[in-house]
């Protein structure tokens, strides 16, 4: 494929022109591109679709088992044996105006989905019956009086006053803290707590008095004082969230996942934290700079592109290069699955959806790809359906899972 090819389809990917044949070049070269000559290549174009900019790219070590399978379907099947699964390809096929492209590789129990969505803004939603609407941007935030306000129907503009902090709504359900010159906290016991929660179904984006900016996902929550006071700025989380920390030498700024002794500190980094209780372990994902991740007499420091994941059993270990358009697939739009088992997969799209999920027989095959967050939930089951390993039926906000 030549870059002046590529270059012409993501200029014009946005205007609704491609036909069926470069909707499918630009969904293959998406899911085999490396990082770098993804970026490469964006450097190169006049105009760049937001949604392809935040699109995440594989790693370069996934993109090369990808290519390695696509050259071995040029082979012909020499070895055709009951014990091996048969490897095929789905043929590309012009999708509705939300979708642009699906791809579909299937081998030894593998299943590998792709489906980058062409919305304009001018594209209607297709409602299905017993469907569900994606999540959107909203939360609850708990002053420290326990006067709750919901941000999804609040007005933009200042919500409160909360312990010399200004607490002012920007738009979206986002949040901004900012000191106040009324006076100074002179003690701890003078520190007001919010907390911002958010449920099934929302995400929210808040920027602290100190100015670190904090993206929560569905299903979470942050506590945190109005202002920082003493000798470090703490906060404590559940679910998931991404930090963008500012810098302050004097203060370290510390993460608690709540109900643990669990805990990462830093001075001025970017990270991600998925501390679900229902995915029984803690993972945090170093994006830029350092920090280190301890709980009780376990710990560590932590590079760029590392994990460290605790089981709560007083162990933290660190995988190296970790795929961080996964970790952070959230935050920019997509469900990125990579070689999830059905249990990843249906708690990641209950959480977002909003839906409950029950299991009919047993699924043991294993999912990766990915899927916008901004179709209904009914897109993504016609592409987990077209594996034929999982069939869905959905009653209202019950999801029932079916092994074929």
């Amino acid at each position: 494929m030549s870059n002046p090819t590529i270059i012409s389809i993501i200029e014009r990917y946005s205007t609704d022109t491609l036909s069926p044949q470069e909707e499918a070049i630009l969904a293959e070269w998406l899911g085999t591109v490396s990082a770098a000559d993804f970026h490469a290549t964006l450097d190169q174009c006049s105009v760049v679709p937001e949604r392809i900019r935040n699109y995440p790219v594989m790693s370069a070590a996934f993109a090369q088992r990808m290519e390695s399978r696509l050259d071995q379907l040029n082979q012909p099947d020499t070895q055709n044996t009951p014990d091996a699964a048969p490897v095929r390809v789905l043929p590309w096929r012009k999708w509705t105006a939300a979708a642009a492209a699906a791809i579909l590789l299937v081998s030894a129990g593998y299943y590998f989905l792709h489906r980058p969505v062409n919305k304009t803004a001018a594209t209607p939603v297709i409602v299905k019956a017993n469907d569900v609407m994606p999540g959107s941007d909203g939360a609850i935030l708990t002053l420290a009086n326990g006067e709750k306000i919901i941000l999804d129907s609040a007005a933009n503009g200042r919500l409160a006053i909360d312990g010399n902090a200004a607490i002012t709504k920007t738009g979206n359900g986002q949040l901004a803290y900012k000191t106040t010159t009324s006076g100074k906290l002179q003690a701890a016991s003078q520190i007001a707590y919010n907390t911002l929660t958010t449920p099934r179904g929302k995400k929210t984006h808040v920027t602290l008095a100190d100015g670190t900016q904090v993206w929560l996902n569905a299903s979470s929550s942050i506590r945190f004082p109005t202002n920082f006071i003493g000798n470090d700025r703490t906060v404590e989380i559940t679910g998931e969230a991404y930090f963008e920390v500012a810098k302050n030498a004097a203060m370290p700024f510390i993460v608690k996942k709540g109900g643990t002794d669990y805990g990462i500190q830093v001075l001025g980094t970017s990270f991600n934290i998925n501390a679900y209780d229902d995915e029984g372990t803690i993972r945090t994902t170093l994006l830029d700079g350092s920090v280190r991740v301890y709980q009780g007499a376990a710990g560590g420091l932590l590079r760029p592109g590392q994990q460290a994941v605790c089981n709560g059993q007083g162990k933290i270990d660190v995988i190296n290069d970790v795929n961080i358009a996964n970790v952070m697939a959230w935050k920019n739009g997509v469900f990125y699955f990579d070689r999830s088992d059905i249990g990843t997969v249906m708690r990641q799209i209950a959480r977002w959806y909003d839906v409950d999920v029950t299991y009919k027989g047993t699924i043991t095959q294993h999912f990766g790809g990915t899927i916008s967050r901004d179709v209904n939930v009914s897109r993504v089951f016609d592409m987990l359906e077209m594996t034929g390993a999982v069939k869905f039926s959905i009653e209202g906000r019950k999801v029932t899972v079916v092994a074929p």
